[in-house]
């Protein structure tokens, strides 16, 4: 049976890889297209893309986010639950990424280096 694991994990790294491969590539094709959609934004006139006003203002807010979540998490004296910490955030009125959904916080906070997981779903500042 521990072979049989073992055989299903190293499956499960290589679909990584690759999937880590293709996301490289797709970041790559993205970055092209958008530098095709600046040029033609130029030779209309149009001073900033649609992409670029929204990547800022979803910069902002991610921001913004992540400093109420850091804030609310050295205030407590223990570590936080993600739903705890949505509530607060709803109590502080901070707009949530994603409908508010637990799984969207979760992945800021996971991709954020001010946080340190201690334990699933559970989150303090670092």
């Amino acid at each position: 049976m521990e072979s049989g694991l073992c055989e299903w994990r190293e499956q499960l790294i290589s679909a990584i890889e690759k999937n880590d491969i293709r996301i490289r590539e797709l970041q790559s094709q993205r970055a092209v297209t958008y530098q095709k959609l600046k040029h033609v934004d130029a030779l209309l006139g149009i001073a900033t893309t649609t992409g670029e006003m929204r990547g800022g203002e979803r910069m902002r807010r991610s921001s913004v986010l992540l400093d109420a979540c850091e804030r609310i998490l050295r205030e407590s004296s223990e570590p936080m639950h993600v739903k705890v910490l949505i509530q607060r955030l709803l109590d502080d009125d901070i707009p949530l990424p994603g409908g508010g959904t637990v799984g969207n916080l979760v992945t800021r906070l996971w991709r954020s280096p001010r946080f340190t997981r201690v334990a699933p779903g559970t989150y303090i500042p670092c």
